[in-house]
């Protein structure tokens, strides 16, 4: 009786087991609510994959994607495609839900109907277990809502059978300063209702010649480091870039502003300045991991004529700021950062783990943070900059706004 009884718990377990979905199991899933909705070809960009609420991932995250990109290779209805600075406004639209009512996302570039699926994984130590959860959202004129969600099991032992991590070194760094954010954009949203030497991400000057040795841990460019010190800056003795240029594919502005202001818009303010961002790779695809000798650049666009300035934290807490040529941004015009022909914004060195991106954006130059020399992160960092960028003018009302952009650097 005894062993008849443990015979049963065993097989119990192993039934748990095996009706536990894998991440084929869920695109299969997703692939069968395609069907039973009669789309005949859903066009899925891949976003984010990302530990808890950290915002940052480890190297599991690029795993789960190749296992989502060959699930769809099998499927009937699902064909994935590069994700766009459109799939980005998306997200951003569910993230802006349940602001308050005078503050609205970003305004989408496009009706056409469009699929983007998220993740977000947790670690269950007691039981041995990775849980992804995906999320199919779709986007159409200009509305998003969740087409479908699915949880997939992943046994920890697969995982370290191939040496792969589920979040950066500096996790608790990485939390820290997502907390520390979400406070910032509280703090706006209230404002809204009442009315390094360890640097990984560096601006370079572009060199005719072969790229230096991966091993070289400076910033490639012929000037030093400038007076203020701080931990990211152009190098460059070229000529500027001529007027309306762009590295990128994406429109900029032919307004090159000396004010101090931004000039006087027919559209109406709604509170903060809302910003959309997004990071990309040397093949126009959006990057969440990077490697160093990287280069990448920014999509950004704001939903009110705004200057900008672009903050970043290394992953061993060392803060930073990227050049950039031209600050004004034009009220729902995208533009591609850096906007000289002669600058590259390029991973360095070898210093790894999760790494932010902060986007400070005001309808005065005034209220844009100074950039300081190079410090350390510390607690409320985000959140006391933030602050200091949220003055009024007697007779001015002034709107700013922040958004953030996470990445992983890996060997």
């Amino acid at each position: 009786m005894k062993r008849f009884i443990v015979t049963f718990l065993a097989l119990c377990a192993a039934g748990a087991l095996y009706a536990q979905k894998s991440i084929g199991d869920v695109i299969e899933r997703f692939d069968e609510r395609l069907s039973q909705r009669n789309i005949p070809t859903a066009e899925i960009a891949v976003g984010g994959i990302y530990f808890g609420e950290s915002g940052t991932n480890g190297t599991a995250a690029g795993w789960m994607k190749d296992e989502i990109a060959k699930a769809a290779v099998t499927s009937r209805h699902i064909k994935l495609v590069r994700p766009s600075l459109s799939d980005v406004q998306a997200a951003q639209a569910v993230k802006s839900r349940g602001l308050p009512s005078g503050m609205t996302a970003a305004k989408a570039v496009s009706s056409k109907k469009k699929y983007t699926l998220t993740g977000k994984y947790i670690e269950n130590k007691a039981k041995g277990l990775v849980n992804l959860t995906l999320n199919l959202e779709v986007t159409e004129n200009g509305e998003t809502v969740l087409f479908a969600s699915d949880t997939a099991v992943i046994p920890t032992a697969e995982l370290a059978e191939y040496d792969l991590t589920l979040y950066p070194p500096n996790i608790s760094q990485a939390e820290a300063i997502a907390k520390d954010f979400a406070k910032a954009e509280s703090f706006l949203e209230s404002k809204a209702d009442a009315g390094g030497k360890s640097r990984t991400l560096a601006a370079v000057q572009k060199q005719p010649q072969e790229a230096a040795p991966a091993t070289d841990t400076k910033m490639q460019a012929d000037d030093a480091a400038r007076a203020e010190g701080s931990s990211m800056t152009a190098q460059s003795d070229a000529p500027a870039a001529q007027d309306g240029e762009n590295s990128g594919d994406a429109e900029k502005s032919a307004v090159q502003s000396p004010k101090t202001a931004a000039p006087a818009s027919s559209k109406k303010e709604n509170g903060a300045v809302q910003i959309t961002a997004a990071m990309l790779d040397s093949e126009n695809c959006l990057a969440d991991t990077l490697h160093p000798g990287d280069t990448v650049k920014f999509m950004v666009s704001t939903n009110q004529d705004s200057f900008i300035r672009i903050m970043g934290i290394d992953a061993n807490g060392n803060t930073f700021w990227l050049p950039v040529k031209d600050n004004f941004m034009p009220a729902d015009v995208v533009r591609t950062f850096p906007d000289d022909e002669d600058t590259d914004y390029q991973v360095v060195d070898g210093v790894y783990g999760a790494e932010h991106l902060f986007i400070y954006a005001a309808t005065d130059k005034s209220q844009l943070p100074d950039e300081t020399s190079e410090q350390k992160y510390r607690p409320s960092l985000i959140t006391n900059t933030t602050r200091g960028i949220t003055g009024v003018k007697k007779h001015k009302k002034l709107t700013t706004g922040v958004f953030k952009i996470s990445y992983t650097v890996e060997p």
